[in-house]
């Protein structure tokens, strides 16, 4: 399965021109799929989705066709910022369940869009000619964690609570993607304290910031901003994710989003 997040930019105008770019960016060149093909499989988290923009996802041809789509309905969202998370997951990989955790200690009024999905693998039997199909619940939590300098104290807590969620039931394997707010030395730390791994397996040398260039930043520095992390357990395995949507922007000249996106290729672990 591919696994695209990217934070679309709630703050910037023109937020329906941006969505239909962002979207039609990741069906053409991130998907190969110019004349609306159906994908493979793939799962794409957004944040800060405004509220007035969600109509332009649900009304995007590719999306309508091919994708199951959480929330369609802004009112899901926890009220007052008119934005939020929102999970596309193509129709080939089943869906089984979607909720919605809102963080109690949220200034910001953030939240974590969780969605069980049920993937397989054929994999070879030892000692055997053939092979068997391996199927694993995996469940994504798509979040958006406290900004700023001051949200600093809210965000370990915030990624807490959506490992917390992870566990449970049947769940095999557990991701966590979105827009982490690393902002701070002490964010740096938190996948780990956490207990999740990091899929950037890269050196902290700026190859792999996602935010602070579209356009320059002047108040904080360049950095790695959004993050796919995981449950090292051993029942998945994810790829070191590539940036996307660098120098992305609209027909009118306008930046698709103040963030990069991150692609990254999950699949079941052999065993």
């Amino acid at each position: 399965m591919q696994l695209l997040t990217w934070n679309v930019d709630a703050m910037a105008d023109g937020c329906q021109d941006r969505i239909v770019t962002i979207l039609t960016y990741a069906q053409h060149k991130l998907f190969k799929c110019p004349n609306g093909e159906q994908p493979e499989p793939c799962c794409i988290l957004l944040q800060e989705v405004r509220q007035d923009a969600l109509p332009a996802i649900l009304d995007h041809k590719w999306v309508r066709d091919h994708f199951v789509v959480c929330p369609t309905k802004a009112e899901h969202w926890p009220g007052g910022v008119g934005y939020g998370n929102v999970t596309l997951v193509a129709r080939t990989i089943p869906v089984v369940g979607a909720w919605i955790m809102e963080y109690g200690y949220s200034a910001m009024k953030r939240h974590a869009l969780i969605v069980d999905v049920r993937l397989s693998s054929h994999a070879l039997s030892e000692g055997a000619a053939g092979g068997e199909e391996r199927e694993l619940m995996l469940r994504i939590a798509n979040v958006h964690l406290e900004s700023l300098t001051q949200g600093a104290s809210f965000r370990p807590w915030q990624l807490r609570d959506a490992v917390d969620s992870l566990t449970g039931g049947a769940v095999d394997g557990g991701i966590v993607a979105g827009d982490m707010n690393a902002i701070t030395a002490q964010d740096w730390g938190l996948p780990a304290w956490a207990g999740l791994a990091d899929a950037w397996r890269g050196p902290e040398d700026g190859r792999g910031n996602t935010w602070g260039y579209q356009p320059p930043t002047k108040e904080f520095l360049p950095g790695r901003l959004d993050k796919i992390l995981y449950l090292p357990n051993g029942e998945i395995e994810v790829d070191t994710p590539g940036r996307v949507g660098v120098g992305a922007k609209t027909a009118g000249g306008q930046w698709a989003s103040d963030h990069f996106g991150l692609l990254a290729t999950v699949r079941c672990a052999l065993r």
